[in-house]
Parts: C-alpha cells; sequence; structure tokens
C-alpha cells in the first residue's frame, strides 16, 4: 500500500518548470515545484517547449532523468505479472528487441522482459552517474553531439518500455488504478519526443504510432 501510494504521488505530479539536471542529481537545492497533470486536460506544449533562458542539452538531460524515473516507477508496478515466465520475449504487440550495450554485452542478446529492462535502467542509470555525460558542475560542459549520440537512444529503448506496458500489461495497469498515470506519462513522453525529433526511425516509431491513433494516451 505504501509503494502503491508513492506511485500515484509521483505519477500524478510532475515538476514543472523543472530545475535542470545538474540539479536534480543533487541532493540539496530548493524545493520542486509541482504541477497536477491529468490527461485530458494536458496541455503538452507547456511541458516541452525549451524554457526561456535554459540550455538544450540541460533541458534534454532533465527530461530524459524525469522519463528514466517514470518508467521506472511504472514497471515497478508490474514486477508481480511480468515475469521471466509470462514475458519470456522482450516486445511490444509484433516487434521484439534484442539487448545490446557495446560493453557487457556487445552482440544483441535474446532476453526476457523483466530482464531487458533492468539491463536498460542500469545502463541509463550508469550514464547518469557519469559527470562525463550527465555534468552536474556548473560550468562541466555537455558532450559533442548530445543528443544524438546520448538523448535519442535513451528515449529509443524507454519507448518500448512503454511499448511493452501498453500491448502486454495494460489490464494489469487498469486493475491497479494507474492508466492515467500511464496515459499522461506517455502523452507527455511522445510529445517531447515528436517536438525534439528523438525517435525518427519509422521501425521504431512503429508500435507506437497505433497507440497515438487509437486514443490510447
Amino acid at each position: 500500500a505504501e509503494y502503491m501510494g508513492t506511485l500515484v504521488s509521483t505519477m500524478n505530479f510532475l515538476r514543472y518548470p523543472r530545475q535542470s539536471v545538474k540539479v536534480s542529481k543533487e541532493k540539496k537545492g530548493k524545493a520542486f515545484t509541482f504541477a497536477t497533470l491529468v490527461s485530458t486536460r494536458l496541455n503538452v506544449n507547456v511541458l516541452v517547449d525549451l524554457p526561456e533562458g535554459e540550455d538544450e542539452n540541460e533541458w534534454l538531460a532533465a527530461n530524459a532523468f524525469d522519463f528514466f524515473t517514470h518508467v521506472n516507477v511504472l514497471y515497478g508496478a508490474l514486477t508481480d505479472c511480468c515475469t521471466d515466465t509470462t514475458c519470456p520475449v522482450m516486445n511490444a504487440g509484433s516487434y521484439d528487441y534484442l539487448w545490446m550495450d557495446g560493453v557487457k554485452i556487445k552482440k544483441p542478446k535474446k532476453v526476457t522482459a523483466p530482464e531487458y529492462v533492468s539491463y536498460l535502467m542500469d545502463w541509463i542509470q550508469t550514464q547518469i552517474e557519469d559527470e562525463t555525460v550527465f555534468p552536474t558542475a556548473p560550468a562541466s560542459p555537455f558532450p559533442a553531439k548530445y543528443k544524438e549520440k546520448y538523448i535519442a537512444p535513451i528515449f529509443k529503448r524507454l519507448s518500448r518500455v512503454y511499448g511493452h506496458i501498453y500491448y502486454t500489461h495494460k489490464q494489469r495497469i487498469k486493475d491497479l488504478d494507474l492508466l492515467e498515470c500511464l496515459d499522461t506519462s506517455f502523452t507527455h513522453f511522445m510529445a517531447f519526443v515528436q517536438r525534439y525529433e528523438l525517435i525518427t526511425e519509422k521501425k521504431d516509431l512503429a508500435p507506437l504510432t497505433p497507440l497515438l491513433e487509437s486514443g490510447e494516451q
């Protein structure tokens, strides 16, 4: 019950205006400002527009950090029904996904959905903790081609978890009374992806497009 309360609180409220990732990663700092997000009244333009005076790389990093948290928390509600047995392949509808990170796993590997998500979260967490990728020092620069090399791959892989949840575990999300939380997060996620062109390949958008067109979000 305590976990579910935290989940609903986390997903029903989203920081806006967001502080930069250089503040988000620090334990000290000013309190966050919260805004209630209701999917039927969600003004995604307000949420995805680059705030005045904000560096685009900072904005991309902050949102990557936030959506990583969203997906982590949402998927965490499904650990009882998304198992190696129930989901032996990581997929979104008819699209299957292999895992490769180029470091620990250098060749595409077939994994279960829980394994894929675990690998993904560890992979993103490692980047978040890397000061050269998600810098916290005010004067620290972001890497060259930051969006293309770091942010876009994170969003592409996070999109697969959203897809898996919708195609495979939507009923469980409904049973937990978390569909509005999922819809709100996905609506925001896709608006951000489209605004900053983070997923451009048709094959990567294919399982997500029907969700948008059918009004799932």
